[in-house]
């Protein structure tokens, strides 16, 4: 989707259209001020929250190979109502809203959760008159990375066709920021730098980019890096382990900050 100068015809009616597109520009301006990419959607959700007009969002990403047969998604951010447990617990891909989104790569747009297949799978509690619910695919270079939810309208109305284009050009929007934050952590970092000049010299078929948008391959390139860089360094297997051990713990203890954080 591009921007064009009949956006205004697709924003939702329901919506102020100078107000809209102000908290848009608004959103932009935030996302490229940001350094940490969970840190800064863990504040994305609750300001999409407030220009859509709903209680609840969350935005996930895709973890896992491209070469891999079924896709994982994770909850990265949310605000509004999620037990904390969604963030560990597997997507049902067959089941979900989001699930499907990931594989048809298409937005799907559900006016009652309630009585439809979805509210099986759904990782909250729905209930009749919910509002509906809105889950649009975040693309790079035409490829999903993770999925844009909202849903449960604070005005009450149900979430239909006419929101789904403002959902669209929010999630184009979300898209575009996490590519240019991806990218700028790899420019910040010397270590990382080093980590992806390594893989390409050793793997020349292999580009920045390929690596970069594949989180599962950046893993094992930092890791492997890491692992040549203690062992030149001279310390032993053991010292790696408790390394290793260490950012494992660091680990659990941001995961469980941020679930606290998110459910105040």
């Amino acid at each position: 989707m591009e921007y064009s100068s009949n956006v205004e015809k697709k924003i939702p009616k329901e919506f102020e259209v100078t107000g809209f597109i102000t908290e848009l520009v608004g959103l932009s301006s935030y996302l490229e001020q940001q350094d940490s990419l969970e840190a800064s959607l863990r504040e994305l959700t609750g300001m999409v929250s407030h220009l859509l007009r709903v209680s609840n969002c969350s935005i996930m990403l895709l973890n896992g190979e491209e070469d891999k047969a079924s896709p994982r998604l994770r909850v990265l951010a949310h605000h509004g109502c999620l037990p904390e447990e969604a963030y560990d617990e597997p997507v049902d891909m067959d089941r979900s809203i989001s699930g499907k989104v990931v594989g048809s790569g298409e937005a799907l747009v559900v006016s009652e959760i309630f009585d439809s297949p979805f509210a099986v799978a759904a990782r909250r509690p729905s209930e009749s008159g919910d509002g509906g619910f809105i889950s649009c695919p975040l693309l790079i270079k035409d490829k999903v990375v993770g999925v844009l939810n909202v849903s449960t309208p604070m005005d009450g109305r149900t979430l239909g066709h006419d929101d789904l284009e403002a959902v669209t050009i929010v999630a184009l929007l979300v898209s575009k920021s996490i590519q240019v934050l991806q990218l700028n952590s790899l420019l910040q970092s010397n270590f990382i730098q080093l980590a992806l000049s390594r893989e390409i010299q050793m793997n020349p078929s292999h580009t920045v980019m390929q690596i970069a948008n594949n989180g599962d391959k950046m893993a094992k390139v930092l890791a492997k890096s890491f692992f040549i860089e203690m062992r030149n360094a001279g310390f032993s297997s053991d010292h790696i382990v408790k390394s290793a051990t260490e950012i494992i713990s660091l680990l659990s203890s941001d995961i469980s900050e941020s679930g606290s954080s998110a459910s105040k």
